[in-house]
C-alpha cells in the first residue's frame, strides 16, 4: 500500500510538472486544482489512486476531477451518474480549470448547476470560488444548496463575509430568474383573482342598489335580460310593446279610472329632505366609525409593513411578494366596506351607472396602493448600495413624511373629519365612487380642494421625480417603475378631481327626476293608463323605490290587485320588484282599522269584496258603518288613500252606497275635506246624497 501511494504521488508530480497544454481537460483540471494538495499531503487514498489511475489510462474519468479528497469511489461513480445529464465533463473541465469568472459563471452556467459542482468540491474551494463572484451570486447559489453544505461552505469564508452574505440569503436578492417568474406567476394570479372578485362584488352592489345592470341598450334585471327593453332572455315573454299601445279593457275588468289634473299634481310633489332623526344619525355615527378604522389601518399597514420587512429587500428585486399580504388585506377590506355602503346606506343619495362606477372605482384601486408603494420604494432604494441611492432614499423619505403623513395624514385627515358628509374622508381613504355619490357642503369643498391638491403636489410629483433619478442612476427596478406610473396617475386623477367635482352627487339630478315620475307611475297603474304607464317608463320613471308617498303601495302591487295584466308587464319588463302579496291581517276590515293601506291592497288582489261593510272604528268615522270608499275618505291624510280609492273605483266599487245613515262616499269625502278625493269621485260618477246634506 505504500508503494502504491509513492507511485500515486510521484505520478501526480509527474502530471503537475508537465504543460497544461499537453494535458486532456479532465488532466489538466486535476493538474490545477487538486494535484497541489495532493503533493503537499503526500498522502493519497484509495480513491486518489483510482482518480488518477483513470486519468492516465482513459479520459472516461473526466468527471472524477470534481471529487473531493474524502469521496469515496462509490460515491463519486453516482456522482458523476446523476450530474451527466445537466452538466458535460467539458464545463466541469472548464470550472476546475480556469476557476471561473463571474463573468463565466453568467454566461455559461445557471445558479442551479453551479451549486450542484460547488457541493461536490471540498468547503475550502467552493468558499474561494464563492468569494470572486461576489456577496449578491454568492447568496443565490448558497440559497439553492443544502443547509448543511451551505453552512460548511460559509464557515470556511471570513467572519465578516460570511455575515454579509447569510443576510444577503435572507433578502430577494438571493433569489434566482427562475423562482422570480415563478413567484411572479403565483402572486400575480392571486393579484388577478383578487381583482377578478371585486369586480363581480362590484357588479352585486351595484344591482342591489339600482335593481339593474346595463351596459348601453343591454340591460339584466331581476326578471330577465333586456335589449332594449325586449325580453331576451330568463323572463316572462312581453305580449305588448309599450311604443305601440292600442288602448283597450281586454286585460281590464273594471275598465279605467278618470284622474284629475289636481291629483296628479298632488302625487307629484317631491317628497321631504331626510329627516335627521335619532336613527340616521346612529347610521351616520357607525359610518364615521368604520371609515376612520379602515383609514387607521391604511396608515399603519402603508408605514409599519414595509418597515417590520426591511431586512428583505434588496436592491434589483424588491420585497417578497408575501411580504405585501398584510397590505392586500386591509385592501381588500377597505374596498369591500367600499361597495357595502353603497349597496346598503339609504343616506346616500348619489347613483352611479355601471360604466360611471367602474370609471371611478378601478382607477381608486391603484390610487389606494400609491402611498404604500412609495413607501416601499425607500426601503427599496435605501437596500442599494451606491452612495447615489443612499441620497435618492433620504429625500425620498423627507419628502413622504412632509408630503404624506404631515400634510395628508395629520392635516387633510383632521379636516376631513369635521365634514358632515364623510365624502372628503372617503376620499382620504381613496373611496373615490362612493365619495362622488354623496352631496358636498358647500363650506366644505375647500376641503376636498386641499385633499386632492396635496397628494398632487407634496407626494405624487416629488416622489416620482425622485423614482426617476433612482432608475436612470441606481437599478431599473420593476417595482419602482410600477410606483412611477401610479404617482403619474394618480397625480393626473387626484387634479382632475379636484377642479371637476361638483357639490351635488353624482347622478342625484337624475334620480329625483326618476322618482318624480316612478310617484306619477302609481296613479296611472292604479287607473289602468297604458299609454301614461308606458310613457313614464319610457322617460325614465323608477320602479324600484319605497313609495313612501303612497303608503308603500306599489304600481305593480296595484296592476296586480286590478287584474291588468298588460300593465303588470310592462312594469315587470322596466325591472319591478315583485311586491309581497301575502296578506298580514285576517281581513280587509282588521286591515282598514290598523290603517294598513298596503294590506287593503293585498286583500283585494286576493279577492275580497270591494263593498265590504265596515263598522265604526275600522276605517268609518262619524257612521256606524260604511263602505271601503268611506274609510278611504275618513283616513284621506294617510298615504295611499288616493291609489287605494282609484283601484276600488277601477273595481267597480259601488259609491252609491250610503253609510250607517245613508250618506254616500261624496259626502263623506266634503264631510272630512278631501277635496282631491272629492272631486276624485265626482269626475268618476259619484253623486252627493244621504241626510247630511238633504
Amino acid at each position: 500500500m505504500q508503494d502504491s501511494s509513492r507511485m500515486a504521488a510521484q505520478l501526480g508530480q509527474s502530471l503537475h510538472a508537465l504543460p497544461p497544454g499537453l494535458l486532456p481537460v479532465p488532466a489538466r483540471a486535476v493538474q490545477t486544482r487538486f494535484l497541489p494538495a495532493w503533493h503537499a499531503d503526500h498522502e493519497l487514498t484509495e480513491a486518489q489512486h483510482h482518480i488518477l489511475h483513470g486519468l492516465r489510462n482513459s479520459t472516461s474519468a473526466a468527471g472524477a476531477a470534481n471529487r473531493t479528497n474524502n469521496v469515496k469511489l462509490s460515491k463519486f461513480r453516482q456522482f458523476v451518474a446523476n450530474r451527466t445529464k445537466n452538466i458535460t465533463l467539458s464545463k466541469v473541465g472548464q470550472f476546475a480549470e480556469s476557476r471561473t469568472s463571474k463573468s463565466d459563471l453568467q454566461r455559461g452556467m445557471a445558479a442551479s448547476q453551479l451549486a450542484a459542482i460547488l457541493e461536490s468540491v471540498s468547503p475550502r474551494v467552493a468558499a474561494d470560488e464563492l468569494a470572486r463572484l461576489g456577496e449578491e451570486r454568492a447568496a443565490t447559489i448558497l440559497a439553492l444548496m443544502h443547509h448543511k453544505h451551505a453552512e460548511g461552505i460559509l464557515s470556511e469564508m471570513g467572519a465578516q463575509l460570511a455575515e454579509r452574505i447569510r443576510s444577503e440569503m435572507s433578502t430577494t436578492g438571493a433569489l434566482s430568474k427562475s423562482q422570480l417568474k415563478l413567484r411572479l406567476l403565483m402572486y400575480g394570479s392571486l393579484a388577478s383573482l383578487g381583482v377578478g372578485l371585486l369586480s363581480i362584488a362590484m357588479c352585486l352592489a351595484i344591482y342591489r342598489r339600482s335593481g339593474h345592470l346595463g351596459i348601453g341598450p343591454l340591460k339584466l334585471r331581476q326578471n330577465g335580460v333586456f335589449w332594449n327593453d325586449h325580453l331576451l332572455c330568463c323572463g316572462p315573454k312581453i305580449e305588448h310593446d309599450y311604443r305601440n299601445l292600442e288602448r283597450g279593457t281586454d286585460d281590464d275588468p273594471g275598465g279605467t279610472v278618470t284622474l284629475l289634473k289636481a291629483a296628479d299634481e298632488d302625487v307629484s310633489r317631491a317628497p321631504k329632505d331626510l329627516e335627521q332623526d335619532e336613527a340616521t344619525q346612529r347610521l351616520l355615527g357607525r359610518r364615521q366609525m368604520i371609515l376612520v378604522a379602515l383609514f387607521l389601518a391604511y396608515v399603519a399597514v402603508s408605514v409599519g409593513s414595509p418597515l417590520m420587512k426591511a431586512g428583505t429587500a434588496s436592491c434589483q428585486n424588491g420585497f417578497f411578494w408575501e411580504d405585501h399580504l398584510p397590505f392586500a388585506f386591509v385592501f381588500f377590506a377597505t374596498k369591500i366596506a367600499e361597495l357595502l355602503i353603497y349597496a346598503t346606506d339609504p343616506t346616500i343619495p348619489g347613483e352611479l351607472t355601471l360604466w360611471a362606477f367602474s370609471w371611478k372605482f378601478f382607477p381608486s384601486l391603484l390610487a389606494y396602493a400609491d402611498g404604500y408603494i412609495d413607501a416601499t420604494s425607500i426601503v427599496i432604494a435605501h437596500s442599494c448600495d451606491s452612495p447615489e441611492a443612499q441620497a435618492i432614499a433620504f429625500w425620498m423619505m423627507v419628502s413622504y413624511v412632509i408630503g404624506v403623513v404631515i400634510c395628508q395624514w395629520m392635516v387633510v385627515a383632521c379636516l376631513s373629519l369635521r365634514d358632515p358628509s364623510h365624502a372628503c374622508l372617503m376620499k382620504v381613504i381613496h373611496m373615490d365612487a362612493l365619495a362622488s355619490c354623496i352631496t358636498l357642503p358647500e363650506d366644505k369643498r375647500w376641503v376636498w380642494i386641499t385633499v386632492n391638491m396635496t397628494r398632487t403636489f407634496f407626494e405624487d410629483i416629488p416622489q416620482c421625480l425622485l423614482q426617476i433619478l433612482f432608475l436612470l442612476h441606481v437599478s431599473r427596478n420593476y417595482f419602482m417603475m410600477f410606483s412611477v406610473g401610479m404617482s403619474l396617475m394618480s397625480s393626473v386623477k387626484a387634479f382632475i378631481d379636484a377642479i371637476t367635482r361638483k357639490l351635488e352627487a353624482v347622478g342625484v339630478e337624475e334620480k329625483l327626476e326618476s322618482e318624480r315620475l316612478g310617484r306619477e307611475l302609481v296613479p296611472a297603474a292604479a287607473s289602468g293608463d297604458h299609454e301614461k304607464v308606458a310613457e313614464l317608463l319610457k322617460a325614465g320613471a323608477s320602479t324600484r323605490m319605497d313609495y313612501a308617498n303612497s303608503g308603500g303601495i306599489s304600481p305593480l302591487m296595484l296592476a296586480i290587485a286590478a287584474k291588468d295584466q298588460q300593465v303588470a308587464t310592462l312594469l315587470r319588463a322596466a325591472g319591478a320588484e315583485e311586491p309581497v302579496m301575502t296578506v298580514t291581517h285576517d281581513s280587509i276590515a282588521m286591515a282598514c282599522a290598523d290603517r294598513d293601506l298596503a294590506d287593503v291592497v293585498r286583500h283585494i288582489a286576493a279577492g275580497a269584496d270591494v263593498n265590504t261593510r265596515l263598522k265604526r272604528g275600522e276605517g268609518v268615522v262619524g257612521s256606524s258603518s260604511g263602505t271601503l270608499l268611506h274609510a278611504c275618505c275618513a283616513l284621506h291624510r294617510r298615504p295611499g288613500s288616493y291609489e287605494v280609492t282609484v283601484l276600488l273605483l277601477r273595481r267597480r266599487a259601488d259609491a252609491s252606497i250610503g253609510d250607517g245613515e245613508g250618506d254616500t262616499p261624496l259626502a263623506h269625502a266634503k264631510y272630512h275635506g278631501a277635496t282631491q278625493l272629492f272631486e276624485l269621485l265626482e269626475g268618476n260618477g259619484a253623486i252627493l246624497a244621504g241626510p247630511f246634506y238633504r
